[in-house]
């Protein structure tokens, strides 16, 4: 149930990004490459919000030490 609550809200804030983004710059590239790097963003942090990955889960991903420093700092892990 989390991811999908997470992917929502990340359509919702792609969508919204794109738009803006493309009003901006009326280019479609930039605006398509910059709402996809806001829906990782906003993916990432809505997952962790909902606590929908643990520590030793992100320990497993590449770099996952750095992420877990990372999501620390950002108050998004405990």
């Amino acid at each position: 149930m989390i991811p999908g609550i997470s992917a929502l809200i990340m359509g919702v804030a792609v969508y919204l990004s794109y738009q803006l983004a493309l009003y901006l710059f009326r280019v479609n590239a930039i605006a398509t490459v910059f709402s996809i790097l806001i829906g990782v963003i906003v993916y990432a942090v809505v997952l962790l919000l909902l606590k929908g990955l643990t520590e030793e889960e992100i320990l497993k991903f590449p770099k996952g030490a750095a992420l877990v420093r990372l999501a620390r700092k950002m108050h998004l892990l405990r």
